[in-house]
């Protein structure tokens, strides 16, 4: 695994960032950028997952376009967000869980001084997952052996348990 830890004072790179981890294709700041702007972020990057936190200061709007073998877990911890998917739009506040895995369909999204901490999980590692837990040795699941942040772990459980519904 690789730790991601960035500290990002430039739109351009943001979105960049942005974009390659989590999918977002654009990204308007609404906030004037102040000298100590920054969008600041830490992230586990396992390759069948990325896991940890990031923060967006001010107000942004983006557009989100999830993966095609990918579903985003991402729980608010601070500020809010509003994401609208065609016609319905939603409201997240700190506690709130937003689980994205419809490729077929952008979110316009408008965060104002979030924090939220993600997983981006392949489709590829949920189907694994789905199997251990058929198995019939019942072998007992358990995230791989390197640590994970408590918060991101628990977001990985509730991804889980969701992602298994859905299966």
């Amino acid at each position: 695994p690789e730790r991601l830890c960035y500290n990002i004072s430039e739109p351009d790179v943001a979105l960049t960032f942005l974009r390659e981890n989590f999918g977002v294709q654009r990204m308007r700041i609404r906030t004037p950028l102040a000298a100590d702007w920054a969008l600041m972020s830490d992230i586990l990057d396992a390759g069948s997952f990325r896991s940890g936190l990031v923060v967006v200061p001010g107000e942004a709007h983006y557009r989100l376009s999830p993966g095609e073998n990918e579903t985003l877990i991402s729980y608010t911890v601070a500020g809010r967000s509003n994401l609208t998917r065609g016609q319905d739009t939603s409201r997240y506040r700190p506690g709130d869980t937003f689980i994205c895995n419809s490729p077929d369909e952008d979110w316009d999204i408008v965060a104002d001084e979030e924090t939220a901490a993600a997983v981006v999980l392949s489709h590829e590692l949920l189907e694994q997952v789905r199997l251990d837990d058929r198995d019939p040795v019942g072998r007992p699941w358990r995230p791989a052996t390197y640590e994970i942040p408590s918060l991101s772990a628990d977001l990985w459980q509730i991804g889980r348990a969701s992602c298994r519904e859905r299966v």
